[in-house]
């Protein structure tokens, strides 16, 4: 559930696939809010259709000139069909970049008025617990595959992986979280400026934070954050609850 306004698109956890579903509001409204996230990403992100012209040569084929006469006329057929199939491209483009939602976001994850960074940690560990595909952790490799989407970058996961034991639980990745919201507000990570709101802004700053290069000062940022807030008591609340775990299809399905 999502709605676009002025060019900007508003995301909450208001309504959700989790209604009647999960009974903690707190934890309901963190996974509704990360799933619409992802419905919202799914319109940004609409197919490019390959434009796939093929050029037609109509130098002559040779100095009969009603031999040139019908080669002409069979090759005006095809080239015809041709721009017809182009004009189809065209339009398909048109009509993809009429269902994409805009780049600028605002993706509530908490519900209530947060303030002076006093959080909603359950909401936190419903939104992590979504994110990481449903699951309690994740393969630190297989973040960072996702994060890397295939390419050969400087981007790594190991920042999050606080406990340096190859996996990253719910309650590290919440650091992350945590730190995109701060980011959504300033250029440095203050505590004061979470508020359980993450826009565009912040979400693309925090990339910075995935590097090689900067992945030892991160790590200290996340770990901070993680003491601060007691995540992993967080996390052990939120696993106590086996109703918080349902699981339902969803859009990531990259994660185990």
């Amino acid at each position: 559930m999502y709605s676009t306004i002025n060019g900007t698109s508003y995301i909450t956890g208001d309504f959700g696939k989790y209604d009647g579903k999960v009974k903690n509001y707190s934890v309901r409204y963190g996974r509704n809010s990360v799933d619409n996230y992802l419905s919202y990403i799914s319109n940004y992100n609409q197919p490019f259709p390959k434009l796939d012209f093929k050029h037609v040569d109509f130098t002559p084929v040779c100095k009969i000139g009603f031999i040139n006469k019908i080669a002409n006329f069979f090759r005006n057929i095809k080239l015809d069909k041709e721009i017809k199939k182009l004009e189809n491209q065209i339009q398909e483009m048109k009509d993809n970049e009429a269902k994409r939602t805009p780049i600028n976001f605002v993706y509530k994850y908490m519900p209530g008025n947060i303030t002076g960074g006093k959080i909603n940690t359950q909401a936190l560990m419903g939104a992590a617990y979504e994110e990481v595909g449903q699951n309690a952790s994740v393969d630190n490799k297989k973040l960072t595959d996702f994060i890397q989407q295939g390419q050969k970058v400087e981007k790594t996961a190991e920042a999050l992986d606080l406990n340096s034991d190859g996996r990253i639980g719910i309650d590290e990745y919440a650091a992350s979280i945590l730190a995109c919201d701060a980011l959504s507000e300033a250029d440095l990570i203050d505590i004061k400026n979470i508020n359980g709101v993450i826009n565009n802004k912040g979400e693309n700053t925090s990339f910075t934070y995935t590097t090689e290069t900067n992945k030892e000062a991160a790590k200290e940022i996340y770990a901070e954050l993680y003491r601060h807030y007691d995540l992993g008591a967080a996390k052990d609340e939120f696993l106590s609850d086996k109703n918080n775990l349902v699981k339902q299809p969803s859009k990531i399905n990259f994660l185990s």
